[in-house]
């Protein structure tokens, strides 16, 4: 205890502050974040025929479906982020969210050359991939929150890439005829 009281005493300790330095804001984040676990609940994510091993996801504002479509592609696990959303130039912070499910067999065939890749940047080329599965979100953006997009069940893709474990297999998730999309 005197060590510490001598230091400060002789100003060896404490905290200096330099009255040039001005303080910085920060940005508050707005945007969207598309779940994983509700994603693909009912699947999973894995190598496994029946399970999503990655998603890819378009964004379109409802009032300007032509302006800019932000997308990407995520592995099953990982939660999709868009932050930073540009509003229609009516102000609306509402959009649509394409969500393509891939398994990993279908998705090591779509992407045997790093097309499904490179579509990702470009929205209009990735919604023109098959996918194992599909369904679609919605979120409204909200200045200064990150808000979560709803989103419908992952449903089979009629006439999508067959896995290995679709011939037959009742069970397989990819083989689901009768759900409806939303």
């Amino acid at each position: 205890m005197r060590i510490l009281f001598g230091l400060a005493a002789a100003g060896l300790l404490g905290c200096v502050l330099d009255s040039s330095t001005s303080a910085t804001t920060i940005t508050p984040i707005t945007g969207i974040v598309l779940r994983s676990d509700s994603l693909v609940a009912g699947l999973g994510c894995g190598r496994s025929p029946g399970q999503v091993y990655r998603y890819a996801a378009v964004v379109t504002n409802i009032d300007a479906p032509d302006g800019p479509r932000p997308s990407g592609l995520f592995d099953c696990f990982a939660d999709g982020a868009f932050v930073n959303l540009p509003a229609s130039p009516k102000g609306n912070q509402a959009f649509w969210v394409d969500i393509l499910a891939f398994s990993a067999s279908d998705y090591d065939t779509l992407n045997a050359n790093g097309a499904l890749v490179q579509a990702a940047a470009n929205a209009t080329t990735l919604l023109s991939f098959s996918s194992t599965w599909r369904t679609s979100c919605t979120a409204t953006q909200q200045q200064n929150i990150v808000v979560l997009a709803v989103c419908g069940p992952l449903v089979g893709v009629d006439g999508g890439l067959p896995d290995a474990g679709d011939a037959g297999d009742a069970g397989d998730a990819g083989d689901a005829s009768s759900e409806t999309g939303p």
